[in-house]
């Protein structure tokens, strides 16, 4: 009985606290994940030379993603590289950086490193860097009104201006998702 209380009190604060925010924005880690696929396939190549032994390799990016875990964003792919008709699997994990602007209410996310290493009979020939492919910044709005004041019409005829600020915010990144949310102040 006790372990249920205390569960349906833990339920009721939680439902308590997700309620007493006045405006939030939430992005989905699908939402970076479609973009990503959308963007489509990244590829290059190069050129191995090693005393006598010459030959050309490639390089293809397959499953491109961003995972959202609580307080970080990790990019992840599959790199697959040929070289003379053999092809091999590099896995890539790189950092993003996930930020947001109370100022000028600007939620960013940003691909800072995902490198891998192109390795040909065991000598480092090159080191990729993706980030410098998915350069944009994924940018979107937060959560803050567009009105800063708003005039009300009043039964006598007068206006009255409600001016509208926001209080505060909080930002966080949760599992799967980018969280931020603002407490608002009406005055008038």
């Amino acid at each position: 009985m006790k372990i249920m209380t205390n569960a349906l009190l833990l339920l009721l604060f939680s439902a308590g606290a997700t309620f007493a925010q006045d405006a939030q924005m939430t992005l989905h880690e699908n939402t970076f994940n479609k973009f990503l696929k959308a963007v489509g396939q990244i590829s290059g190549g190069g050129r191995f030379k090693k005393a006598f032994i010459k030959t050309d390799y490639t390089w293809k990016i397959k499953n491109a993603r961003i995972d959202l875990e609580p307080n970080k964003a990790t990019f992840y792919a599959d790199a697959d590289i040929k070289v003379k008709g053999i092809t091999f699997t590099e896995k890539v994990t790189g950092s993003v950086d996930v930020s947001f602007n109370p100022v000028s209410n600007v939620i960013s996310v940003k691909v800072r490193d995902a490198k891998f290493d192109v390795v040909i009979f065991g000598a480092k020939v090159a080191t990729i860097d993706l980030a410098k492919y998915y350069k944009p910044k994924f940018e979107f709005p937060g959560p803050q009104p567009l009105q800063k004041t708003v005039l009300v019409d009043l039964p006598d005829g007068s206006k009255k201006r409600i001016n509208i600020t926001t209080k505060s915010q909080s930002f966080k990144i949760i599992k799967d998702r980018i969280v931020v949310v603002s407490y608002l102040t009406f005055t008038g």
